[in-house]
Parts: C-alpha cells; sequence; structure tokens
C-alpha cells in the first residue's frame, strides 16, 4: 500500500486520511491486488476508482472490484 500512499493523488480527489480507513477495507484491498495483475495497467485516477470501493463500502466484494476493472480496461 506504500506505493499508493507515496504518489501524489489528482487535485480532483478530496484528500483522504487513511488512519480514518477501517482496516477491513484495507484486508479487501490487499487481496484484491494480489488476485487481479490487471490493476498495474489502470492509469492513476483509474485505480483509484477502484480502490474507493474498497474504502468507501466495508462489504464490497473483490468480484465487485473486478468488474470495475474489466470494465475500465475495455475503454
Amino acid at each position: 500500500m506504500n506505493r499508493f500512499q507515496k504518489r501524489k493523488l489528482p487535485y480532483e480527489l478530496p484528500y483522504t486520511n487513511t488512519d480514518q480507513i477501517a482496516g477491513n477495507s484495507w484486508s479487501i484491498i490487499r487481496s484484491f491486488l494480489k488476485q487481479d495483475f490487471r490493476f498495474k495497467r489502470l492509469t492513476r485516477r483509474e485505480q483509484l476508482k477502484v480502490l474507493r470501493l474498497g474504502i468507501q463500502y466495508k462489504k464490497t466484494t473483490i468480484r465487485s472490484m473486478k468488474a470495475k476493472v474489466d470494465e475500465l480496461s475495455k475503454r
């Protein structure tokens, strides 16, 4: 996760304090990153859209994050 935290966020996105993100959100994101190799091919903005799903919704599944990667990869 450090590689995402060290990069500068696009100016359109609000500041996010990583201390306020729930622990189960981090576990969802970590397991997703281990499973889906296509994530690295997305642009920075598209990566943030996918990661936002894991942060915003506690009950988000890996399947919905993969579907988002599929949608963004087809463009």
